[in-house]
Protein backbone atom coordinates (compact mmCIF):
# COMPACT_ATOMS: atom_id res chain seq x y z
CA UNK A 1 0.00 0.00 0.00
CA UNK A 2 1.18 3.59 -1.03
CA UNK A 3 1.11 6.56 0.99
CA UNK A 4 -1.83 7.94 -0.81
CA UNK A 5 -4.05 5.16 0.11
CA UNK A 6 -2.68 4.71 3.51
CA UNK A 7 -4.25 7.89 3.72
CA UNK A 8 -7.32 6.87 1.84
CA UNK A 9 -8.05 4.32 4.00
CA UNK A 10 -11.81 4.04 4.84
CA UNK A 11 -12.39 7.61 3.13
CA UNK A 12 -9.95 9.32 5.60
CA UNK A 13 -8.69 12.64 5.14
CA UNK A 14 -6.19 15.51 6.70
CA UNK A 15 -6.49 18.91 7.49
CA UNK A 16 -3.41 21.09 8.00
CA UNK A 17 -2.39 22.50 11.33
CA UNK A 18 0.87 23.47 11.00
CA UNK A 19 2.11 24.53 7.62
CA UNK A 20 5.16 25.82 5.95
CA UNK A 21 6.06 29.64 5.84
CA UNK A 22 4.13 31.17 3.05
CA UNK A 23 1.24 28.85 2.87
CA UNK A 24 0.43 29.70 6.91
CA UNK A 25 -1.27 32.83 6.11
CA UNK A 26 -3.78 34.82 4.96
CA UNK A 27 -5.88 38.21 4.91
CA UNK A 28 -8.37 38.17 6.48
CA UNK A 29 -8.31 36.78 10.38
CA UNK A 30 -9.51 33.55 11.05
CA UNK A 31 -12.24 33.08 14.05
CA UNK A 32 -11.16 30.71 16.38
CA UNK A 33 -13.35 28.15 18.46
CA UNK A 34 -12.24 27.04 21.65
CA UNK A 35 -13.01 23.29 23.01
CA UNK A 36 -14.38 22.66 26.44
CA UNK A 37 -12.56 21.23 28.85
CA UNK A 38 -13.00 17.02 29.44
CA UNK A 39 -10.47 14.19 31.22
CA UNK A 40 -7.16 13.77 28.82
CA UNK A 41 -6.38 10.24 27.80
CA UNK A 42 -3.58 8.65 29.93
CA UNK A 43 -2.24 5.75 30.34
CA UNK A 44 0.21 3.12 28.76
CA UNK A 45 -1.04 0.48 25.81
CA UNK A 46 -2.58 -2.65 26.83
CA UNK A 47 -1.81 -5.88 26.05
CA UNK A 48 -4.20 -6.25 23.14
CA UNK A 49 -2.96 -2.82 21.93
CA UNK A 50 0.41 -3.69 21.96
CA UNK A 51 0.68 -6.83 20.23
CA UNK A 52 -1.83 -5.21 17.05
CA UNK A 53 0.80 -2.74 17.20
CA UNK A 54 3.22 -5.54 16.97
CA UNK A 55 2.24 -8.16 14.57
CA UNK A 56 -0.66 -6.17 12.28
CA UNK A 57 0.08 -3.95 9.76
CA UNK A 58 -0.18 -0.01 9.81
CA UNK A 59 -2.89 0.00 7.59
CA UNK A 60 -4.87 -2.42 9.80
CA UNK A 61 -4.17 -1.01 12.62
CA UNK A 62 -5.95 2.43 11.93
CA UNK A 63 -8.76 1.63 9.84
CA UNK A 64 -10.96 1.75 12.64
CA UNK A 65 -14.76 -0.29 12.85
CA UNK A 66 -16.23 3.55 13.31
CA UNK A 67 -14.85 4.88 10.45
CA UNK A 68 -12.78 8.29 9.88
CA UNK A 69 -11.52 11.27 11.64
CA UNK A 70 -9.92 14.57 10.36
CA UNK A 71 -5.96 14.37 11.43
CA UNK A 72 -4.04 17.01 11.20
CA UNK A 73 -0.05 17.57 12.08
CA UNK A 74 0.39 19.91 14.38
CA UNK A 75 4.04 20.24 14.31
CA UNK A 76 5.49 22.14 11.17
CA UNK A 77 8.97 20.59 11.82
CA UNK A 78 9.71 17.77 13.59
CA UNK A 79 13.34 16.50 14.35
CA UNK A 80 14.58 13.12 14.69
CA UNK A 81 14.77 12.20 18.16
CA UNK A 82 12.80 14.62 19.64
CA UNK A 83 10.25 12.51 21.74
CA UNK A 84 6.76 14.51 20.36
CA UNK A 85 4.56 13.73 18.04
CA UNK A 86 1.36 16.31 18.03
CA UNK A 87 -2.06 15.78 16.25
CA UNK A 88 -5.14 17.58 16.11
CA UNK A 89 -8.30 15.50 15.54
CA UNK A 90 -12.17 16.65 14.76
CA UNK A 91 -15.05 14.55 13.73
CA UNK A 92 -18.07 16.29 11.69
CA UNK A 93 -16.60 19.56 12.54
CA UNK A 94 -16.25 18.56 16.22
CA UNK A 95 -12.94 18.78 18.39
CA UNK A 96 -12.26 15.48 19.82
CA UNK A 97 -11.24 15.98 22.85
CA UNK A 98 -12.48 13.07 25.52
CA UNK A 99 -10.85 10.00 23.90
CA UNK A 100 -8.45 7.69 24.52
CA UNK A 101 -6.01 8.27 21.35
CA UNK A 102 -3.04 6.10 20.25
CA UNK A 103 -0.05 7.19 17.88
CA UNK A 104 1.65 4.63 15.89
CA UNK A 105 3.94 5.95 13.66
CA UNK A 106 5.89 4.14 10.85
CA UNK A 107 7.33 3.74 6.93
CA UNK A 108 5.46 1.26 5.08
CA UNK A 109 1.85 0.93 5.95
CA UNK A 110 1.92 -2.99 4.84
CA UNK A 111 4.27 -3.72 8.10
CA UNK A 112 3.71 -3.47 11.52
CA UNK A 113 4.22 0.08 13.36
CA UNK A 114 7.71 0.73 14.37
CA UNK A 115 6.48 2.37 17.48
CA UNK A 116 3.62 3.40 19.27
CA UNK A 117 2.39 5.28 22.39
CA UNK A 118 -0.64 6.49 24.20
CA UNK A 119 -1.47 10.35 23.58
CA UNK A 120 -2.46 12.80 26.22
CA UNK A 121 -4.93 15.70 25.64
CA UNK A 122 -3.29 19.14 25.52
CA UNK A 123 -5.43 21.29 27.56
CA UNK A 124 -5.51 24.71 26.40
CA UNK A 125 -6.53 26.75 23.47
CA UNK A 126 -6.71 24.93 19.95
CA UNK A 127 -9.02 25.73 16.77
CA UNK A 128 -11.59 23.48 16.09
CA UNK A 129 -9.51 20.35 16.87
CA UNK A 130 -8.35 18.51 19.46
CA UNK A 131 -4.32 18.96 20.17
CA UNK A 132 -2.94 15.47 21.79
CA UNK A 133 0.79 14.59 22.19
CA UNK A 134 2.51 12.05 22.07
CA UNK A 135 6.22 10.76 23.46
CA UNK A 136 7.08 8.92 21.03
CA UNK A 137 11.08 9.42 18.81
CA UNK A 138 11.20 9.01 15.45
CA UNK A 139 14.62 7.39 14.43
CA UNK A 140 15.59 8.53 11.69
CA UNK A 141 14.69 11.48 8.52
CA UNK A 142 12.71 11.16 5.73
CA UNK A 143 8.52 11.18 5.26
CA UNK A 144 6.60 8.69 8.09
CA UNK A 145 3.30 7.56 8.46
CA UNK A 146 1.64 8.60 11.28
CA UNK A 147 -1.41 6.14 12.09
CA UNK A 148 -3.95 7.43 14.91
CA UNK A 149 -7.09 5.97 16.98
CA UNK A 150 -9.04 7.39 19.03
CA UNK A 151 -11.77 5.42 21.58
CA UNK A 152 -14.72 7.34 22.62
CA UNK A 153 -16.28 7.09 25.91
CA UNK A 154 -19.51 5.48 24.31
CA UNK A 155 -17.21 2.68 23.15
CA UNK A 156 -16.93 4.10 19.48
CA UNK A 157 -13.39 4.05 17.52
CA UNK A 158 -12.31 5.98 15.18
CA UNK A 159 -8.93 5.72 13.03
CA UNK A 160 -7.12 8.13 10.55
CA UNK A 161 -3.41 8.51 9.43
CA UNK A 162 -1.26 11.56 7.97
CA UNK A 163 2.24 12.05 6.80
CA UNK A 164 4.94 13.85 8.03
CA UNK A 165 8.20 14.85 7.24
CA UNK A 166 11.35 14.32 9.72
CA UNK A 167 14.31 16.28 9.56
CA UNK A 168 17.78 15.53 11.03
CA UNK A 169 18.74 19.31 11.50
CA UNK A 170 17.05 22.32 11.27
CA UNK A 171 17.95 25.90 10.18
CA UNK A 172 16.71 27.35 13.50
CA UNK A 173 18.20 27.03 16.87
CA UNK A 174 18.05 24.04 18.53
CA UNK A 175 18.18 22.92 21.90
CA UNK A 176 22.21 23.56 23.24
CA UNK A 177 22.60 26.61 20.54
CA UNK A 178 22.77 30.55 21.10
CA UNK A 179 19.56 32.46 20.66
CA UNK A 180 20.19 34.70 17.63
CA UNK A 181 20.24 38.21 19.19
CA UNK A 182 17.69 40.52 17.45
CA UNK A 183 16.85 44.38 17.48
CA UNK A 184 12.89 43.52 17.90
CA UNK A 185 9.82 46.40 17.81
CA UNK A 186 8.87 47.73 21.30
CA UNK A 187 5.80 49.28 22.49
CA UNK A 188 8.55 52.12 23.40
CA UNK A 189 10.09 51.43 19.80
CA UNK A 190 7.87 50.17 17.61
CA UNK A 191 10.64 50.57 15.08
CA UNK A 192 8.31 51.12 11.83
CA UNK A 193 6.17 47.69 12.87
CA UNK A 194 2.54 47.58 11.04
CA UNK A 195 1.20 45.69 13.37
CA UNK A 196 3.24 45.75 16.62
CA UNK A 197 0.81 42.70 17.30
CA UNK A 198 -2.10 41.67 15.44
CA UNK A 199 -3.46 39.72 18.48
CA UNK A 200 -6.54 41.26 19.53
CA UNK A 201 -6.19 42.77 22.10
CA UNK A 202 -2.58 43.15 21.48
CA UNK A 203 -0.07 40.89 24.30
CA UNK A 204 1.61 42.29 26.98
CA UNK A 205 5.01 40.85 25.34
CA UNK A 206 6.97 43.74 23.58
CA UNK A 207 8.02 45.72 26.52
CA UNK A 208 12.18 44.10 25.96
CA UNK A 209 13.53 44.16 22.73
CA UNK A 210 15.08 40.38 22.10
CA UNK A 211 18.42 41.89 21.75
CA UNK A 212 18.56 43.36 25.38
CA UNK A 213 16.49 40.47 26.70
CA UNK A 214 19.58 38.08 25.99
CA UNK A 215 21.81 40.70 28.20
CA UNK A 216 19.81 41.30 31.38
CA UNK A 217 20.62 37.46 33.01
CA UNK A 218 17.23 36.59 32.79
CA UNK A 219 15.66 33.73 30.99
CA UNK A 220 13.78 34.59 28.01
CA UNK A 221 10.34 32.73 26.34
CA UNK A 222 10.61 34.20 21.80
CA UNK A 223 7.30 33.62 20.54
CA UNK A 224 6.98 34.30 16.99
CA UNK A 225 3.81 34.43 15.33
CA UNK A 226 1.24 36.10 13.11
CA UNK A 227 -2.14 35.79 15.07
CA UNK A 228 -4.45 37.82 12.99
CA UNK A 229 -3.08 35.98 10.04
CA UNK A 230 -2.94 32.21 10.92
CA UNK A 231 -4.69 30.18 8.36
CA UNK A 232 -4.38 26.78 10.66
CA UNK A 233 -5.50 29.07 13.29
CA UNK A 234 -3.03 28.27 15.86
CA UNK A 235 -0.43 31.30 16.16
CA UNK A 236 -3.88 33.43 18.59
CA UNK A 237 -4.32 30.37 20.44
CA UNK A 238 -0.51 30.35 21.07
CA UNK A 239 0.21 34.14 22.36
CA UNK A 240 -2.82 34.26 24.27
CA UNK A 241 -1.27 30.87 26.22
CA UNK A 242 2.22 32.77 26.32
CA UNK A 243 0.37 35.88 27.55
CA UNK A 244 -1.74 33.98 30.47
CA UNK A 245 1.36 32.96 31.83
CA UNK A 246 3.37 35.57 31.62
CA UNK A 247 2.23 37.30 34.94
CA UNK A 248 3.50 34.29 36.63
CA UNK A 249 7.06 34.88 35.60
CA UNK A 250 7.23 38.65 34.70
CA UNK A 251 9.19 39.86 37.70
CA UNK A 252 12.16 37.07 36.71
CA UNK A 253 12.10 36.33 33.00
CA UNK A 254 11.49 38.52 29.46
CA UNK A 255 8.75 37.74 27.76
CA UNK A 256 9.23 38.72 23.91
CA UNK A 257 6.86 38.39 21.01
CA UNK A 258 8.06 38.90 17.29
CA UNK A 259 5.11 39.81 15.10
CA UNK A 260 6.13 37.78 12.13
CA UNK A 261 4.63 39.61 9.36
CA UNK A 262 3.76 43.28 8.04
CA UNK A 263 -0.22 43.57 7.09
CA UNK A 264 0.80 45.04 3.88
CA UNK A 265 3.52 42.16 2.93
CA UNK A 266 2.29 38.71 4.79
CA UNK A 267 3.78 36.56 2.84
CA UNK A 268 7.53 37.72 3.92
CA UNK A 269 8.77 37.45 7.70
CA UNK A 270 9.59 40.41 8.99
CA UNK A 271 13.71 41.13 9.57
CA UNK A 272 13.62 39.86 13.05
CA UNK A 273 11.33 37.14 12.48
CA UNK A 274 13.69 35.72 9.36
CA UNK A 275 16.82 36.24 11.43
CA UNK A 276 15.70 33.26 13.14
CA UNK A 277 15.39 30.93 9.94
CA UNK A 278 11.81 29.61 10.52
CA UNK A 279 10.61 27.01 8.64
CA UNK A 280 6.67 27.51 9.85
CA UNK A 281 4.83 29.27 12.37
CA UNK A 282 4.04 29.99 15.22
CA UNK A 283 7.30 28.66 16.88
CA UNK A 284 8.30 29.47 20.46
CA UNK A 285 11.96 29.12 22.42
CA UNK A 286 12.90 28.97 25.77
CA UNK A 287 16.05 30.19 26.45
CA UNK A 288 18.09 30.08 29.42
CA UNK A 289 19.76 33.20 31.37
CA UNK A 290 22.66 32.76 29.63
CA UNK A 291 21.23 33.16 26.33
CA UNK A 292 21.31 29.39 25.28
CA UNK A 293 17.99 28.08 23.43
CA UNK A 294 17.22 24.84 25.83
CA UNK A 295 13.79 23.89 24.32
CA UNK A 296 11.34 24.85 21.70
CA UNK A 297 7.57 24.10 20.75
CA UNK A 298 6.69 24.46 16.82
CA UNK A 299 3.48 24.33 16.38
CA UNK A 300 0.59 24.34 18.91
CA UNK A 301 0.78 23.01 22.65
CA UNK A 302 -1.53 23.53 25.93
CA UNK A 303 -0.79 25.20 29.18
CA UNK A 304 1.39 22.08 30.70
CA UNK A 305 3.45 22.09 28.18
CA UNK A 306 4.04 25.30 28.61
CA UNK A 307 4.41 25.67 32.49
CA UNK A 308 6.92 22.85 32.21
CA UNK A 309 8.79 24.26 30.03
CA UNK A 310 9.18 27.94 31.27
CA UNK A 311 9.90 25.99 35.12
CA UNK A 312 13.20 23.98 33.39
CA UNK A 313 14.73 27.43 32.38
CA UNK A 314 15.13 28.14 36.31
CA UNK A 315 16.59 24.54 36.73
CA UNK A 316 20.52 23.58 36.05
Amino acid sequence: MNRRDFLRLSGLTTVPIAVPLLASCERKPKPEARPTSPTPSTGSLSASEALAAETRPLSEVVTAKDGQIQIGNAQAETLVGAGRIAVGLRKDNAAITDSIVTVYVGQDADKPPVASARASWVQGEMAAMGLYVADLSIPSAGEWLVGVTARRKDGTVYGGGVTIDVVATSPSPVAGQPAISVVTPTTADPGGADPLCSNSPPCPMHEISLDAALKNGKPTVLTIAAPAYCATETCGPVVRLVSAAMPAYADRYNFVHIEAYDKDDIRTLVPAAAAWKLTSEPFTFFIDAAGIVRDRLPGAFGEVELGNRIAALERP
